[in-house]
């Protein structure tokens, strides 16, 4: 525990490493780097900053989401610029990050300040991590270190406002997840969620020699833990969309809100963790577990039935031999990460690997695009050859996915299909 409620923050040298982190409500007096780019000096001090709210991004090279939030953070710099500084932070040194804009032509350097090298900076408030946010006020005091999904216009004109907006803080050490005891042989727990404990789901993990298995669902809604139990693993697809049905009159307390603004304070009302461990020999008879302990506690009815819902489907037109492959090397190029892709990467395809390799992609794309379910009307199997344009799937375009699908006499249709739906419903009083 720190005793003073005030820290300096280091300038750039090998003794910060030593220095202990800072917590909210401590005030970081200054902090200096000339390791910036982006700026209209060659030194960078916190201190110039003086009356506005500083808030740092802290991502890296590998992070694609801190990078797609490039654009997002330019615009609201633009929107509040005479009260707020945007500043981004990463471990990289300057040169790797010059060259690292060079090498990558479609990814824009954001016009706001960039700290490199900033591994004392980071070190000072929370491990490395990213994208997370440091928020500092007018004197430079520590008010949050949040989530990059924190940082918009609704947040920002409250703290103007002289409100305080609920952000969860980042910074709290990781515990044991739904608290279970050690040396437990059986153990199910429900709790609220710890929203800056959240862990990685462990799916049906042999732990203890075998002996037993760990099912761990951090931070759910109550909708997605019925998704979970009743999915069965992959028995049913209720994770995807349009297959799970509240049949209530108020939804709120148990789907995420649309408003990201209030994402933080419904998870801590609203969310659960759920952890279970079983004897290794009940490994099978997991989600009936899971399906018990959270009717027990939420008393929702839940029901596996048969619903008409509107889809998009793939369908041939005519004979898709030209799909059957002509042999060789496996690969499949349909997927190409944001930062690994490169300007002579104009084509996406998939050579010798089966035609539901393809499939899964197509889901992908067309449930994130529509959210609505896709289902393959083809009735295809085997090994297959296929070539499209990266233009028709990044940025997503349908009439081009549709044009480059006609040349293998594939179509993708909008209809309705009977389909199996999670129904949730208030349980019999």
């Amino acid at each position: 525990m720190l005793k003073h409620s005030w820290l300096i923050c280091f300038t750039i040298s090998f003794f910060t490493a030593a220095a202990q982190k800072i917590s909210i409500g401590q005030q970081c007096t200054d902090y200096t780097s000339s390791a910036v780019i982006n700026y209209s000096d060659t030194v960078i001090r916190l201190s110039g900053f003086s009356g506005k709210w500083v808030v740092i991004d802290f991502w890296n090279h590998s992070c694609i989401s801190c990078i797609r939030d490039f654009e997002k953070l330019e615009a609201l710099q633009k929107k509040f610029n005479g009260s707020i500084q945007i500043i981004l932070a990463n471990n990289e040194s300057k040169d790797s990050t010059l060259r690292f804009f060079a090498k990558h032509k479609k990814i824009k350097m954001p016009a706001l300040p960039l700290i490199s090298s900033a591994w004392d900076l980071w070190s000072l408030f929370t491990d490395d991590k990213a994208p997370y946010h440091l928020w500092l006020d007018q004197d430079r005091k520590v008010q949050y270190i949040t989530g990059p999904y924190n940082l918009t216009a609704g947040h920002i004109e409250s703290l103007l406002a002289g409100e305080k907006p609920f952000m969860a803080d980042y910074t709290l050490e990781e515990g044991a997840t739904g608290g279970a005891v050690d040396n437990a042989l059986y153990h199910s727990a429900i709790s609220h969620c710890d929203i800056p404990a959240r862990k990685y789901e462990m799916e049906a993990e042999t732990v203890n020699n075998g002996q037993s298995v760990h099912m761990c669902s951090p931070c759910y809604s109550v909708s997605d833990l019925y998704k979970k139990a009743y999915s069965e693993y992959d028995k049913y697809r209720f994770s995807t969309a349009g297959r799970v049905i509240l049949e209530m009159t108020d939804t709120r307390p148990f789907m995420y809100p649309q408003d990201q603004d209030l994402l933080d304070e419904w998870q801590q009302r609203y969310s659960y963790t759920y952890d279970l461990l079983i004897p290794a020999a009940a490994k099978d008879q997991r989600y009936k577990f899971m399906q018990q302990d959270i009717k027990r506690y939420f008393g929702l009815s839940a029901s596996v039935e048969k619903r008409k819902l509107k889809c998009m489907a793939l369908i041939a037109t005519g004979d898709i031999s030209k799909l059957i492959t002509k042999g060789g090397e496996p690969v499949n190029k349909l997927f190409i990460a944001g930062l690994s892709k490169q300007p002579e990467d104009t084509v996406r395809y998939i050579t010798n690997q089966p035609f539901r390799n393809f499939i899964e992609h197509m889901d992908a794309w067309i449930e994130y695009q529509f959210q609505i379910p896709f289902i393959d009307k083809t009735g295809f199997k085997g090994n297959i050859d296929l070539r499209l344009k990266d233009s028709s799937v990044d940025p997503f375009d349908l009439a081009a996915l549709r044009n480059e699908l006609k040349r293998y006499n594939l179509k993708l249709i909008e209809t309705t299909a009977w389909m199996d739906v999670l129904v949730i419903k208030p349980g019999k009083q």
